[in-house]
């Protein structure tokens, strides 16, 4: 029993000596708040009283500490113009590759790479001996049949012999006639000649080869007639019209020329959602190849008058 009355007098102590403790930092803290806000209040007052001592001495002292500032810009009337940058290539309208009409065994290789062509000039010949033999049959048999159409005709025209034999006669004539041109035709496709002038640019026939409709022999190129191409996404539909005016950049000489649309096409590509935009090429100073890549400076909006604001 004396035992737990000491522990309870003991706790008691402890607790009122803890609360005496807090009490006395909360007074501490309330104390130092006071002489803070004292010090802030002679602050306040010396701080009036120099300005006002200043103001007395200089006018023009805080004229401007609550003034708003303002921006003055410039209006001015002029015309806005919005560009965008396609990439395109270099065309040419004749840049083709010549193949063989009819199969045969290329026989002569008549130019190389590098040669200039004119139109008509002989690029390839096929082996043309069976034709050739064709013809001299077709030619003999001719012969013959108009002989036998002329003797029938005028004894028809003589009222002897029958009418059959006199159209059988003309028939067969004709006839020939019609295969001796088809077999001319064959002949001449048997000689590849060059469709203008150009060019040549790749030679793959080879002699002794198998000629095969189809299959490219020769390339001839024309750099007369070329112009640039540009895959334009469709969100520019309605942007460009024929004749309008751009520059067109060639990265790998660095020059830079004026030109203008030649043609928009009516049809999305369904592949990439473009539109061809075609411009004209015939003012450049320097050499240009086929495929060549380019890069399109376009105006897809214009304003002949906006305001526009000018600042330094």
């Amino acid at each position: 029993m004396k035992h737990t009355f000491l522990l309870a007098l003991i706790t008691g102590i402890l607790g009122i000596s803890c609360s005496s403790t807090e009490v006395s930092d909360v007074d501490v803290k309330k104390s130092e708040l006071e002489n803070a806000r004292a010090q802030m209040d002679e602050l306040r007052v010396t701080i009036s009283t120099l300005e006002k001592e200043i103001k007395a001495l200089d006018p023009t002292f805080m004229v401007n500490n609550n003034a708003i500032l303002v921006s003055v810009l410039n209006l001015n009337k002029k015309e806005f113009e919005h560009k965008v940058e396609v990439r395109g290539s270099v065309e040419s309208r004749k840049n083709i590759l010549i193949s063989a009409q009819i199969g045969g065994k290329i026989v002569e290789v008549h130019v190389r790479e590098g040669d200039k062509v004119k139109s008509g000039d002989l690029l390839v010949s096929l082996d043309a001996d069976i034709i050739l033999n064709s013809i001299a049959e077709l030619r003999t048999a001719l012969e013959l049949a108009t002989s036998v159409y002329n003797k029938q005709a005028k004894l028809w025209k003589d009222n002897i012999g029958t009418e059959i034999q006199y159209l059988q006669a003309k028939n067969n004539k004709e006839s020939l006639e019609r295969k001796l041109a088809t077999a001319h035709s064959q002949l001449d496709q048997a000689i590849i000649k060059a469709p203008f002038n150009g060019a040549v640019d790749l030679v793959q026939a080879r002699e002794g080869e198998l000629a095969t409709p189809g299959l490219p022999l020769v390339r001839i190129v024309n750099q007369d007639d070329m112009y640039i191409k540009a895959d334009v996404s469709e969100k520019f539909i309605g942007k460009f019209s024929v004749g309008d005016k751009l520059e067109v950049f060639f990265p790998a000489q660095d020059k830079r020329i004026l030109s203008s649309i030649a043609s928009v096409s009516q049809v999305i590509n369904a592949e990439n959602r473009t539109f061809v935009v075609e411009a004209s090429l015939s003012n450049q100073n320097f050499i240009i190849k086929p495929n060549q890549v380019v890069v399109l400076n376009m105006r897809d909006y214009y304003s002949k008058m906006r305001l526009w604001f000018l600042h330094d």
